[in-house]
């Protein structure tokens, strides 16, 4: 009698089991069959991580562009790989004698990549105008005064190709493209300053930027849109150019309003930075502000070295606020470490190489970027819970990071992606009964506007939470 109620017991768990299953993949059915989406492209994966099964799924093997979700990748590659505690280290030497306060030589600031510098966004780390000043009282203390060379950036630990050539050219020019550099300055951007008219006839005129960068102009094409239209200003323009065009428009008004445009030069902008602070404090300059691409063959001397916050803080921005040049610079850092060249090409191999060594089929793995902007990446919802999976199955790494991604709602943390006609999701829904699920849901050219489909997307992940 006994085994007869234990095999009627393990009938219905498993029953129950199944009804879940089919209830949840009756969901994901139901939201693929979206009018919304009848010409669009989705893949849809629900893995059920303590038991390594899949629960729900919609072409789960389809390859799609997953905007800024790619994000995740790359930054759950680096915790595990380099570890919570990795830093950046950006590093002020000189070549040369200093005799009687003159440096018969030159000052060199050597990067290494460090996408926080003079970031005012990070807590604990010196802004742009903290770490210019550190730098300049770090060189009066070796008793200079006087500098007959150069202030040169070296930032050949990255090569000079800046911004992944499949980013598209609309975005060039804005900070959110503005790529990555051994030597990054704050988050490089700069702001663009406007003054507003009250007029739909006159358009804004352009009054400064912050910080100011030497030998940047613009064609002002700008023009004013209603009062509550917003910022659909966009400044176009190529890395390494000053000559930008800005068109689009900002809301008329009366006082000033700012856009962020990306830094054309950001090594040359902090040897410049650097050569003018230290002229402000009455210091000698005969050279003139320089980058170098080539390690310098001659011998120098590091006085002083600046760490950045650690990695796991970097990341955490990287994911809670999606910053492209953060992302970008964790995958040169890949590249350079474990393929002995600091490019997006090297970084996006060793990524791949990675995703098979821990077990994920990379059919249909295209990877451009590091952070998502680009047109050309391609990635499967199975593929990116197979990541999550790896994820948590590390103990260590798991819980840290799990809390560098968004909280949508309680128990559920993702990473976001949002381009034109492009939306995902991708991350971890915790249970109430204990057990967690990663999910990725990824949407290509759906139809009209994006509400109706993030109500809907954020409607199938709360039901993830109920089977």
């Amino acid at each position: 009698m006994k085994k007869k109620y234990l095999l009627l017991l393990l009938l219905w768990c498993n029953s129950t089991l199944l009804m879940s299953q089919n209830t949840l993949q009756e969901k994901v059915a139901a939201f693929a069959d979206m009018q919304i989406l009848k010409n669009a492209s989705l893949s849809i994966h629900v893995h059920d991580l303590d038991n390594n099964r899949s629960l729900a799924a919609f072409d789960e093997n389809r390859s799609l562009s997953p905007a800024s979700s790619i994000k995740l990748i790359t930054t759950a590659i680096a915790l595990d790989k380099l570890g919570k505690d990795f830093t950046y280290e950006t590093k002020l030497a000189y070549n040369g004698n200093i005799n009687a306060g003159t440096l018969d030589g030159d000052i060199v600031l050597i990067g290494s990549g460090d996408p926080s510098l003079g970031s005012d966004q990070m807590e604990d780390n010196l802004n742009y105008n903290q770490f210019f000043k550190s730098l300049v009282q770090k060189i009066k203390a070796q008793g200079i005064q006087n500098i007959t060379g150069n202030i040169i950036v070296d930032a050949s630990y990255f090569n000079d190709d800046a911004t992944p050539s499949n980013y598209p050219w609309i975005d060039l020019g804005n900070y959110y493209a503005s790529g990555a550099w051994a030597l990054n300055i704050h988050e490089n951007l700069y702001y663009l300053y406007f003054q507003q008219t009250p007029s739909l006839n006159d358009g804004p005129s352009v009054l400064n930027t912050y910080p100011k960068i030497d030998g940047l102009h613009f064609v002002n094409n700008l023009k004013n849109g209603s009062a509550n239209s917003g910022d659909n200003a966009y400044i176009y323009g190529s890395p390494y150019g000053n000559k930008k065009y800005i068109r689009g428009s900002i809301p008329l008004g009366s006082g000033e309003f700012k856009i962020k445009g990306a830094i054309p030069n950001p090594p040359l902008h902090a040897a410049q930075k650097l050569m003018q602070s230290l002229k402000n404090e009455k210091i000698q300059i005969n050279g003139q502000a320089k980058v170098s691409y080539k390690k310098s063959a001659a011998s120098i001397n590091v006085f002083y070295t600046h760490s950045s916050p650690n990695l796991l803080a970097l990341c955490t921005r990287t994911n809670k606020k999606s910053v492209n040049v953060f992302a970008e610079a964790i995958l040169k850092t890949l590249g350079k470490i474990y393929k002995n060249e600091g490019s997006f090409s090297k970084g996006t191999d060793f990524i791949a190489e990675y995703c098979k060594s821990v077990g994920i089929d990379t059919d249909g793995f295209y990877l451009k970027d590091g952070s998502g902007l680009s047109l050309n990446n391609g990635i499967t919802a199975k593929q990116f819970t197979g990541i999550l999976y790896h994820v948590f199955c590390n103990k260590n790494l798991y819980p840290l990071f799990k809390k560098s991604l968004v909280e949508l709602e309680p128990g559920i943390q993702v990473k976001s992606g949002s381009m034109e006609r492009v939306r995902s999701y991708t991350g971890y829904a915790q249970k109430k009964n204990g057990s967690t699920l990663a999910f990725s849901i990824i949407v290509n050219n759906y139809e009209g506007k994006s509400g109706p489909l993030l109500k809907a997307m954020k409607s199938l992940m709360k039901d993830m939470l109920l089977f």
